[in-house]
């Protein structure tokens, strides 16, 4: 922005200076403002992919975003108990409505990774309940750890495989929504709760 000389366009310290000077002067403005705003203000501006043609700029109000979100967990729940990972970028509409839509409306706990580098590891670490990502990015996470199995001891080999099919039957129990029985919670450090996802 350091390049561009427009009137309008200040620093943000100035726009701090600017704020401390008008709550001094008018001190109820800011609660004016937010008491005068509507769900059809425009909430964000975001750019379609430009696949098709070139970069369109959507314009979204707040009623949208909020729909959108509790939409989304009335077909995929959520909880507030929910641990989720932001790392995809908030240019993203899907970040936006997972991390500000569906985190404001469920109350879940948003975790960021602490570098892009480190994100594979923060999310181990993490464990979260919940994650959204296209599906290249899980396909990338399936290819790197079947050739560490290919790669690994026949002891590995069978770990993975056993704890594979643990896996596979405790996943299906919960999308048929029925209780995991206490070994396949033991095995899977799976909550009691059949809805909840991990």
């Amino acid at each position: 922005m350091r390049n561009y000389h427009q009137d309008f366009l200040i620093s943000i310290k100035k726009v701090q200076e600017v704020g401390q000077w008008m709550d001094r002067k008018e001190p109820e403005l800011f609660e004016n403002l937010i008491n005068a705003g509507h769900g059809d203000d425009i909430c964000l501006l975001f750019y379609t992919s430009g696949t098709t043609a070139l970069p369109k700029g959507a314009l979204l109000s707040h009623w949208n975003m909020l729909t959108m979100g509790k939409n989304l967990m009335a077909v995929d729940p959520c909880y507030d108990t929910d641990d989720f990972v932001s790392y995809l970028p908030f240019a993203w509409i899907g970040e936006q409505m997972m991390s500000i839509s569906c985190g404001l409306q469920v109350g879940y706990t948003i975790n960021f990774p602490e570098e892009p580098t480190t994100a594979k590891e923060d999310i181990r670490q993490i464990g979260p309940h919940v994650m959204f990502a296209p599906p290249r990015l899980y396909e990338g996470m399936t290819r790197q750890v079947q050739v560490k199995y290919i790669d690994s001891s026949w002891i590995k080999h069978k770990i993975y495989e056993f704890s594979t099919k643990v896996g596979y039957m405790v996943a299906d129990l919960k999308f048929k929504k029925k209780p995991v029985s206490f070994p396949g919670r033991s095995l899977t450090g799976s909550p009691t709760s059949p809805c909840r996802k991990s």
